[in-house]
């Protein structure tokens, strides 16, 4: 789910990480045995950057900041298995009981950020002020709040962290009706865990198809048909015109004309970067996140962001773009780690996501709307190829997550006679055109 366009912010197409306009606190100061590099955020992204330095072998200090009380988590499951009471905080650990000690990075649980000097090169928490050489936000996002029914007001929930799945989870056991604002991932997860028949759930959204940013019309379908066979209401093209409160809960009215008395409501109408650091210690910030280059380095030399807050350049793409997805998370942690460590090639990740709903087990790998959408396979395990000009812009698996491996290899190629793909019985792969005779 690709996020902001270049023209929010460009430099040069081909401008590597050497060429950053240094800032007015001075040149890059080298890195030494001796260097301490601080992470600000301990989820994929910061985890991933933390491990990725010491294997390309930094070998001075590491410190891993982590607002949460919890050992570093993976995000995920939260919408899934843990709010269906399947999992708990130990089984979603991203990190194996010691590989952090291990690999001598120090977590420091419980140290939530307030302020960046940048002369100083320190960082402040709490009361503890600590200084770094190099500096790495890693801090995500953060959910959209919806006007009138923000966090922390009686029966609303948002769903960003393990505390916040598990209130949700607890509040569930005695709801009768749940209402569902944003058609999204998030949504559509929390409505497939909440719908098992102990409850009415209610989805709204003003999208004319449920997940129409990050899925194709024909995917969009086969979700609709299964959440409304599990019992989900769905008011597509709907928004909530009042909400008041009601009891322990908010009589809804939709601007269909359709009223509804929820005992819990649940928002997910999509997420902002977490950049107010950033923007404290005037680095440059776009609304789509923090500015960096192709390997996630700042307006300041000494300063990287990686992961959902990053508005980066993509070398693939041509452009600068922001992504929401947990492999580009880890994926741009990783590749922010190599950076400082001295490669210099410019970020290229493809855009993936994945997401369980039911007994459909969804993954998407590339770009997926505004395309010619062709199925391969049919029933309940199917590939659906995005085509953009003939070349394979991206590709659907429902439920063909073995065949998804071999597709991938065709993103970004032109396909000779696009409507074989269809065709099960031919490679795909042999429909390829050759880069020698595209070129002629």
């Amino acid at each position: 789910m690709s996020g902001g366009q270049a023209q929010c912010f460009a430099w040069p197409q081909q401008q590597r990480a050497s060429e950053m306009p240094k800032t007015e606190l001075g040149q890059e100061i080298r890195l030494t045995l001796d260097s301490r590099i601080v992470i600000i955020g301990a989820g994929i992204a910061g985890v991933k950057c933390a491990l990725g330095l010491r294997q390309h072998g930094h070998v001075g200090a590491i410190i891993l900041l982590n607002e949460e009380a919890y050992t570093p988590y993976d995000r995920p499951p939260l919408s899934k298995a843990v709010l269906t009471g399947d999992a708990d905080g130990d089984a979603i650990a991203l990190v194996a009981s010691g590989e952090l000690n291990e690999a001598q990075i120090e977590l420091r649980n419980g140290a939530r950020c307030v302020g960046i000097d940048r002369v100083a090169r320190t960082v402040s928490y709490g009361e503890e002020t600590i200084g770094y050489d190099r500096l790495i936000l890693a801090t995500g996002s953060v959910p959209r709040e919806l006007p009138g029914l923000e966090p922390g007001k009686p029966a609303v929930h948002y769903l960003r962290t393990l505390d916040d799945a598990l209130r949700l989870r607890r509040d569930l056991q005695v709801a009768q009706c749940v209402v569902i604002v944003g058609a999204g991932v998030i949504g559509l997860e929390a409505a497939a865990a909440c719908a098992d028949g102990a409850r009415r759930v209610v989805v709204i959204d003003p999208a004319r198809r449920v997940m129409e940013r990050a899925a194709s019309p024909p995917l969009s379908a086969l979700l609709e048909s299964r959440h409304i066979a599990a019992g989900v209401e769905l008011h597509l093209g709907s928004t909530i015109s009042e909400a008041v409160p009601e009891g322990e809960g908010w009589a809804i009215s939709l601007s269909d004309g359709t009223q509804i008395r929820a005992d819990l409501v649940i928002i997910g109408i999509g997420v902002l970067p977490r950049s107010e650091l950033a923007v404290e210690t005037g680095l440059a910030v776009e609304p789509t996140g923090i500015v960096v280059d192709g390997n996630g380095r700042t307006s300041d030399p000494s300063i990287f962001a990686a992961g959902e807050v990053a508005f980066g350049f993509n070398g693939r793409l041509g452009r600068h773009d922001r992504q929401e997805t947990w492999a580009h998370a880890l994926n741009h942690g990783e590749h922010v780690a190599a950076a400082i460590m001295g490669q210099r090639d410019n970020y290229a990740g493809v855009s993936a996501y994945w997401t369980d709903q039911y007994d459909l087990a969804i993954q998407v790998f590339g770009e997926c709307t505004g395309t010619r959408d062709i199925q391969r396979g049919d029933g309940d395990s199917f590939l659906i190829y995005h085509l953009r000009d003939d070349k394979v812009a991206g590709v659907t698996s429902v439920n063909a997550a073995r065949d998804l491996r071999r597709a991938k290899k065709l993103v970004g190629e032109r396909i000779a006679d696009p409507a074989l793909l269809a065709e099960p019985r031919v490679d795909p792969i042999s429909l390829i055109v050759p880069a020698l005779i595209e070129a002629e």
